[in-house]
């Protein structure tokens, strides 16, 4: 599929209001120092089911007002997710902001969900920061963040320095990334969409849908590929409310992740499960070399239980 997108406007959007003097600089504990955390952004896809006479370039346009004047004011609460990383020890309060892009697809939305292609999310909606993303807080998290505060007006705290203090000492080195390094491979990784729906699931017997999807995969993981199967990384977000999340757009007509479009990367074997929208089937991202992803994704065995990368819609 060829689609071409067009970047209207980028900008940063800042808290409503100063963050005080006393606040603007935040210390990371000690939890913060070991696990040099991974950001795997999630794509909401919003329909518009709206009538033919409507005028869609001025909804959008409000709609995006209320939307910055919303992450805006959550900022206030939520003040180091738009600063910046200093090192391992704190965040610079600084009120920069959250790197906000607005862009325009040259397909439609049905058109480009019949058959979506995870390394075109990647490459064509994914915000380029102006500067390395290792320096910034994600800009997903943010979005994230401020969906659930909307469900509670409480404070939130940024204590936690104090409970866990962070070491000076504590070597840079001895971090997650660098303990995992091991189980990394470098060449051409691939994502593919593995969805196992609700009656394949009931089918195998097993009263966890996470469980069983793990089990299945790892069984024929295992058996394409004996020199990487020392180390397989699972990971869950079926219970994050992903499609409960609406941002006056109504709920999403599908939440995914991107692919990485075929490039040559260190990384681990990774799989990330998602619910269905329905909420009773998952959805196996499977994060893998290419010449092994070429193997699985043709076993006919898997391929009873799961549909590769079918249409959302």
């Amino acid at each position: 599929m060829v689609m071409e997108t067009q970047i209207i406007a980028r900008e940063c959007i800042k808290p409503s209001s100063p963050t005080p003097l006393h606040l603007k600089s935040y210390k990371l504990c000690l939890l913060d120092q070991y696990p040099n955390h991974f950001y795997a952004p999630r794509y909401l896809f919003y329909p518009f089911n709206l009538s033919g006479t409507a005028d869609i370039g001025a909804i959008v346009s409000k709609r995006l007002q209320l939307l910055k004047q919303s992450l805006s004011e959550t900022l206030v609460r939520y003040y180091p997710l738009a600063g910046k990383m200093t090192d391992n020890y704190s965040v610079d309060c600084n009120d920069e902001g959250v790197y906000f892009v607005e862009a325009r697809a040259l397909i439609s939305l049905n058109e480009f969900l019949s058959k979506p292609d995870l390394s075109l999310i990647f490459n064509k909606f994914f915000p380029a920061y102006g500067n390395d993303q290792s320096g910034q807080i994600a800009a997903a998290h943010a979005a994230k963040v401020q969906v659930t505060s909307f469900a509670c007006v409480c404070r939130p705290s940024f204590d936690a320095s104090s409970l866990f203090p962070p070491r000076d000492a504590y070597p840079r080195e001895a971090t997650a990334k660098a303990q995992f390094a091991r189980f990394q491979k470098t060449g051409r990784f691939v994502a593919r969409r593995f969805v196992f729906e609700a009656k394949a699931i009931a089918d195998l017997k097993h009263p966890s849908r996470v469980e069983v999807v793990s089990a299945i995969l790892s069984k024929y993981e295992d058996e394409e590929y004996a020199d990487v199967k020392d180390r397989i990384t699972f990971t869950s977000s079926s219970s994050f409310g992903f499609y409960e999340i609406d941002f006056g757009w109504g709920k999403p007509i599908w939440v995914g992740l991107a692919g990485f479009g075929g490039s040559i990367i260190s990384f681990a074997t990774t799989v990330v499960l998602m619910n269905t929208r329905l909420g009773d089937g998952i959805e196996a991202y499977v994060f893998l070399l290419e010449d092994y992803m070429n193997f699985l994704q043709v076993d006919k065995e898997l391929l009873a239980f799961a549909t590769l990368d079918p249409s959302p819609l």
